[in-house]
Order: structure tokens, then C-alpha cells, then sequence
């Protein structure tokens, strides 16, 4: 079925920058998908000229526009990177997941929500965008999860100038929950070894242990069934626009193996390994786990030093 796209435009306010002439107009431009509406926020730079204009992809779990998470990690990190884009000149979209924030009246089935789901939205929303003549072109900037989603809809989506891949897996994501979950008690984590075993296979597990049940709850089952069926080095080899690749050295999440991973399967890619940066895009300095858990709730620290002048150069260019 054919996905109709309408804009709602509401207030638009002005934020200034204190170190230059330039301003952000922000406007709330919400895409509606069909009966669903997916609210976002779209941030031009004060200039007159066309812009290009990235989209931002959020990462997993119940992230909202702004990087945060509910209220299990608050750091403003797509909110501050998009900030220094602007102030680059490069226009910004970002959107509250389906299902999350102001988009949480959008997700009417979680049981039957897949990644499809996400790939779905995130293709409408650059269909919608590719009509505005206020831009010069759309790149992708996917985070996380949403480096994933953001690859399958650079490989299918002719209209995109770019894809930037921050902080994505360059395995099936059983492969990746099965190293974050090696540091568990033993009978737990062969536990958890075999739902993901089962769930890869395309089978649900009804019975779960109470202990697993955050990870494995049989209401998200077919979402990470959906997610495993996804290679990301098979899917960025049939990339054909030119790609950035961008890994932090202290993630804990997602290690750098996986960036030279992903740049491998497609040797154009750009590399960029910023040393380092955590998954939610900040600084840290020392390797203690807990310093680096803390900036998951430091929403006023600035993301890493280097982000946002690579990705502006790798738009402009």
C-alpha cells in the first residue's frame, strides 16, 4: 500500500548561538505514515541558501529524538551533535521513535513491531524530505540500531546522497547480545546462549527465566527475531552511495572490530576510529566501566571533540 505523507507544521522558535552570527530555526515537521504520525524536529541553519540536510536514526530501546532514553539514560547527544551541524550549516531532522515520546500513540501492535517496522518509517521519512527544495541533498546518519536501519535504506533508496554508520554492529545482532552477555553466571548465560539460538531460528520462547526476562520478554520476541535476520557487512557490500564509518575506542557496547568489520565488507567506506568516545558519543578518559555508565546520564557534556567536524566534512564533500 502506497504510504500517504502529509506535513504538519507547528511554532517555530529562534535559539542563538552566543559564539557567531548564525541561528537555528527549529520547527516541529512531523511526517505522517499513513494514519501514524512520527513527530520530529527540524533544525535549518540561519542561512538563505540550500542546505544539505541529515537524518538522524536513533539507536535501540525507546530512544526519543534527542538521544535520550526514557528515563534509563538522558544525554542529549543527537540534540548536541545536531546543534554543531547547524552551526556548520547543515540542517537536521530528528525523530521520536515510533512508539516513543511524542510518537508513542503511532505503535499500536508491540507484539507484531519488527525492525521492518523502523526500516518503514525511516524510508518515509526521507521520502518525504527528498521533495523539500529547501535542501541539497539528504544523508542518513544512523546510530547504533539505527546504523542498521539506516544501511538497508541506503542500499534500496536512490534519493540519498550518504549514509553515516555511528557506532553500528558489523555482525548479526545474536552474535553481538551473545558477547554482551558473556560476563553473566554460567547457568544464566547458557541460558540466554539458547534463546538466542532458538530466537535466530525463527522460534519463539514463551517460557523465560524472571532473570532474562528485560532481554528476552516474549512481547519484543519477533522484533529480535526480525533484527537477527539482518547481516550488516552482506547489506553494506550492496551500498553503492558514499559511506562514513564512525567508532569510539571506549564504547562498551559495540567495539571497534565491528567498524573494520563494516568498513572491510566495503572498502570506499571512510574509517573513522575516534579515540575515545563512548556509545552515547561522549568523552572518556579513564577505562572504568562505571565513569563511562555515568555520561549515559550526563545530558550538559559535550559529545567527543572530533564528531562533528568529520561528519560535516564527509557531508559537504
Amino acid at each position: 500500500m502506497k504510504r500517504s505523507i502529509t506535513i504538519l507544521v507547528s511554532i517555530i522558535w529562534l535559539v542563538a548561538f552566543s559564539q557567531s552570527d548564525l541561528y537555528v530555526k527549529q520547527l516541529d515537521e512531523n511526517v505522517v505514515i499513513e494514519k501514524d504520525t512520527i513527530f520530529g524536529t527540524l533544525s535549518l541553519p540561519g542561512c538563505e541558501t540550500k542546505v544539505p540536510l541529515v537524518i538522524f536514526v536513533a539507536g535501540s530501546g525507546p530512544t526519543d529524538r534527542n538521544g535520550n532514553s526514557l528515563m534509563m539514560s538522558v544525554t542529549n547527544s543527537y540534540l548536541l551533535l545536531a546543534n554543531e551541524l547547524n552551526s556548520k550549516n547543515i540542517a537536521t531532522y530528528r525523530y521520536d521513535k515510533r512508539g516513543i515520546a511524542m510518537s508513542a500513540k503511532s505503535l499500536h501492535d508491540v507484539e507484531n513491531t519488527t525492525l521492518e517496522t523502523y526500516i518503514n518509517d525511516a524510508n518515509s521519512i526521507v521520502e518525504r524530505f527528498k521533495k523539500d527544495k529547501r535542501f541539497s541533498k539528504i544523508i542518513l546518519l544512523g546510530h547504533s540500531e539505527g546504523a542498521l536501519i539506516s544501511t538497508v535504506v541506503a542500499k534500496n533508496n536512490s534519493s540519498l546522497k550518504g549514509l553515516i554508520s555511528v557506532a553500528g554492529t558489523g555482525e548479526s545482532i545474536d552474535k553481538t547480545l551473545k558477547k554482551q552477555l558473556e560476563q553473566l553466571p554460567e547457568t544464566l548465560r547458557m541460558e540466554s546462549y539458547t534463546i538466542i539460538d532458538s530466537l535466530k531460528n525463527k522460534q519463539l520462547v514463551h517460557k523465560v527465566n524472571p532473570q532474562l526476562k528485560q532481554i528476552f520478554n516474549p512481547t519484543f520476541q519477533k522484533f529480535l527475531i526480525s533484527w537477527m535476520q539482518y547481516e550488516p557487512t552482506e547489506i553494506l557490500q550492496k551500498v553503492t552511495i558514499p559511506i562514513c564509518i564512525i567508532q569510539g575506542t571506549k564504547d562498551i557496547q559495540v567495539s571497534t572490530e565491528n567498524a573494520i568489520a563494516l568498513q572491510k565488507a566495503n572498502p570506499k567506506a571512510k574509517l573513522h576510529i575516534l579515540q575515545n568516545m563512548n556509545h552515547v558519543l561522549k568523552t572518556i578518559e579513564t577505562d572504568d566501566r562505571a565513569d563511562n555508565l555515568k555520561l549515559y546520564n550526563s545530558p550538559t557534556i559535550p559529545i567527543h571533540a572530533e564528531l562533528s567536524a568529520i561528519i560535516s566534512d564527509f557531508v559537504k564533500k
